[in-house]
C-alpha cells in the first residue's frame, strides 16, 4: 500500500495507532498518531509531500530538480536518485506520480500521457516512461507507451484522448497491475 503524507506529517510506522488490515483487504481498525518533525534537506527548497511505498521508505520525485530523496530512520532526508525524463537522456526532470514495488524493486510512473503542445500535437512519449530503481539506487528507463496506450484502449479512448495516472500499484496477490487514474478523456 502507498500512503501519501503531507508535508512534516508522520504516522507511527506498526506501533499501536496504525492501520490494521485483514488478509481480505478490509480495513478494520484505524487510528493515528501524528508525530511533528520538520526535515530539511539542504538543497534549498521543500516538497509538498512524501510517499511511503512497500519496502517502507519516505520518498518523493521532485520533477524540477530531477532527484528523488530519501528519508532514512525518520531522522533526515538525503538525496537518493536522479530522474531524468523519458529514456533518461534528456535535460527535463522526470515528474512521478505513483511509486510502487515489484520483486524487490522501487517502479515510478508518470502520466502516462504523451506530452503535447497547447493544440495537442504531439511532442513526445517521455512521461509515458516508467523509472524501475534498484534497492542500491540503479535506475533503469523502461518505456511504458505500450502498456499505457493498452490500458487507455482498453476503456474506449485512443489518442488524441489520454489517461492521467494518480496511482498506480502492483499486487503480489492477484499478480496484477492497478491503476487509478486522475483525469481522462477521449479528445
Amino acid at each position: 500500500m502507498n500512503l501519501l503524507i503531507a508535508l512534516t506529517a508522520f504516522a507511527a510506522p506498526g506501533g499501536a495507532h496504525s492501520w490494521v488490515i485483514t488478509p481480505s483487504g478490509v480495513v478494520t481498525h484505524v487510528d493515528w498518531t501524528w508525530y511533528y518533525k520538520a526535515l530539511r534537506l539542504k538543497v534549498g527548497f521543500s516538497f509538498p509531500g512524501y510517499m511511503i511505498h512497500e519496502s517502507g521508505q519516505w520518498s518523493d520525485v521532485h520533477e524540477k530538480w530531477f532527484f528523488m530523496p530519501r528519508m532514512d530512520n525518520f531522522t533526515h532526508m538525503e538525496p537518493w536518485v536522479f530522474l531524468k525524463d523519458g529514456p533518461g537522456n534528456v535535460t527535463k526532470g522526470f515528474k512521478g506520480e505513483w511509486m510502487t514495488v515489484r520483486e524487490n524493486k522501487l517502479y515510478v510512473g508518470g502520466l502516462g500521457k504523451e506530452w503535447t503542445t497547447p493544440n495537442g500535437d504531439l511532442l513526445n512519449y517521455n512521461p509515458m516512461y516508467v523509472k524501475v530503481i534498484t534497492p542500491s539506487g540503479v535506475v533503469t528507463h523502461v518505456d511504458w507507451t505500450w502498456y499505457y496506450k493498452a490500458l487507455r484502449l482498453k476503456v474506449g479512448f485512443s489518442f488524441p484522448g489520454y489517461m492521467i495516472h494518480e496511482s498506480g500499484q502492483w499486487s503480489d496477490v492477484h499478480e496484477k497491475w492497478f491503476f487509478m487514474p486522475r483525469s481522462q478523456t477521449k479528445n
